[in-house]
């Protein structure tokens, strides 16, 4: 389990960094090549880098699916990402109106904060394994899948 569990982590990590890179490349072009305001340009980069990851993850991070919709769990793999998203806005704009650092400095404290949520959320509610034996039917019931 450990070992199982410190993989997935180690993969994780290699997509989070990919996503991270287009998330900031998009989030560069934006503010600094459109003039886009920096909050903005970060919820649409947000969104790029959670499209990345949500391809990479279902088809490498991780063994185990929660659910057998593929719709549901895009739609959840989203609502995980408006949380983080959230962590993400609030650290930018803490890192930038209140501390006065560089945009592209909050961004990655951004992306710090978001880590450990993103990991956290996405291994508990849709990449865990499915209940198997006799309170399968009461787990299913119970599950975001019903």
């Amino acid at each position: 389990m450990i070992k199982k569990l410190s993989g997935e982590l180690l993969r994780f990590i290699v997509v989070g960094f990919a996503a991270t890179v287009c998330d900031v490349l998009v989030l560069k072009a934006l503010v600094s090549g459109l003039g886009w305001h920096y909050l903005l340009g970060n919820a649409c980069s947000f969104f790029v880098g959670n499209a990345v990851s949500y391809l990479l993850s279902v088809g490498w991070v991780f063994t185990e699916r929660s659910l057998s919709n593929k719709t549901k769990e895009f739609i959840i793999f989203g609502l995980i990402g408006v949380g983080g998203l959230g962590i993400s806005q609030a650290c930018m704009y803490a890192s930038v109106e209140w501390l006065g650092l560089h945009y592209m400095l909050g961004k990655f404290i951004a992306v710090g904060a978001t880590l450990v949520w993103n990991f956290v959320v996405k291994k508990v509610v849709l990449f865990r394994a499915r209940p198997t034996g006799p309170g399968r039917a009461a787990a299913e019931t119970l599950s975001p899948e019903a």
